[in-house]
């Protein structure tokens, strides 16, 4: 049977729910309480009363309840000591806020961890459950867009450019030697103007808005609706000649921010070793 999963972090909001779904469909709903590590996006305190308040009353109106945290604050870390710490830190307060509730009887379906940084480090060791065996520990890992990765987990050190599995293609459309600069057909229609965590990553002068596969010293500077202009990055003593290609040439572009890049498209070709072997439809793409 598939069941819905649904988010919330207050007893408004639960009510709400209630009233939109009938006694005889809630076995249709996965209830989610979203708990706050400290990263302060959404979801209650972890180490407050209210989130084993809206947790009970979640799993006495649906029969259970599940729990979950975005790891935001592993977008602090700058190496794998840190992103090993920051995801124990996440799965321990999690696991305390599930051992706090079935301490009161109820029922926790899943405990759900993770973010891109957390999620990077190879078997990254969760602690165990606090009171032995019969206690639950962490049974989902969101690990956020390591399909992809893109240039701002790269300046994260979560990732390197190499890993990045996710360009978009695009066509040189002009040249400019004076100013140094070319203008590509990839706007922000197709890169997306999101940011990030721009809290942790390098800014966007030394990243820019992507930087250009196998020219790594080339980087989306700026963006319109529909075309780009790609400079030196900061720094690089390369000659403009060298670097530059000419117009018509097409170039793979590794984006600051995949995710919201993706969304952009409603397909993704696949390549392996340079074949094209298809091409995937991209859902979710609307609210």
């Amino acid at each position: 049977t598939c069941r819905i999963g649904v988010c919330i972090d207050s007893m408004f909001l639960l009510d709400q729910l209630g009233q939109a779904v009938g006694v005889g469909e809630r076995d249709l709903l996965a209830v989610w309480v979203m708990v706050d590590n400290g990263y302060g996006r959404f979801g209650l305190e972890h180490d407050g009363p209210e989130v084993v308040r809206v947790a009970q009353a979640a799993a006495a109106w649906g029969g259970g309840v599940s729990l979950y945290t975005h790891g935001g604050l592993g977008y602090a870390a700058s190496n794998d000591d840190d992103r090993i710490r920051f995801a124990r830190e996440e799965a321990a307060h999690m696991v305390f806020v599930g051992e706090r509730l079935r301490e009161a009887g109820t029922k926790v379906d899943n405990i759900g961890v993770g973010s891109t940084p957390t999620s990077t480090v190879p078997a990254s060791p969760l602690p165990p459950p606090a009171r032995g065996a019969s206690s639950m520990g962490i049974t989902e890992i969101h690990p956020g867009n390591y399909v992809y990765y893109d240039v701002m987990q790269a300046s994260l050190n979560s990732a390197g450019e190499a890993d990045i599995a996710g360009t978009v293609v695009t066509t040189v459309l002009s040249c400019y030697p004076v100013r140094e600069t070319c203008v590509v057909d990839a706007g922000a229609l197709a890169l997306s103007l999101d940011r990030g965590a721009t809290h942790r990553s390098r800014g966007q002068d030394t990243i820019g808005w992507g930087v250009v596969c196998d020219h790594p010293d080339l980087v989306v500077a700026s963006l319109s609706q529909e075309a780009a202009i790609i400079r030196r990055r900061p720094g690089c003593s390369t000659p403009f000649s060298e670097l530059f290609p000419r117009p018509g040439t097409r170039l793979h572009i590794y984006p600051h921010h995949s995710c919201l890049t993706a969304a952009l498209f409603p397909r993704v070709v696949v390549r392996y070793h340079g074949n094209i072997i298809g091409e995937w439809p991209t859902f979710a793409r609307e609210w």
